[in-house]
């Protein structure tokens, strides 16, 4: 899955932009990642959009994985749901059905 990496630039002003793909595949580049649709009573949708409207905060993450230096929970710092934190989702919900090779992404505010 590695080869299919999508890579993120969080830039100075907090917003998060897609600034590529490992494989080469050009969809949405340039996007910002934005909370979006409401998922259930604790979590919304995030999409790639061509207008950022969520800005985003890398916090150091307390426990560092070992095949990494340095890992960092992304967590909203200005919009919708500020204060949650990006989550993959498992597919609990109906309208999260994903192929067997992917699943949703949320920001969630447990």
């Amino acid at each position: 899955l590695q080869a299919r990496a999508s890579l993120w630039d969080l830039r100075p002003s907090g917003f998060l932009r897609l600034a590529g793909h490992a494989d080469g595949r050009q969809s949405a580049l340039g996007g910002f990642l934005t909370v979006t649709d409401l998922r259930d009573h604790a979590s919304n949708y995030v999409a790639v959009q061509e207008a950022g409207a969520t800005l985003w905060e890398a916090v150091p993450a307390a426990v560092q994985p070992q095949e990494s230096g340095r890992a960092v929970i992304l967590r909203v710092a200005f919009g919708k749901r500020c204060g949650g934190y990006l989550s993959l989702q498992t597919g609990n919900l109906p309208k999260d059905e994903r192929d067997e090779n992917s699943v949703y992404a949320s920001v969630r505010v447990d």
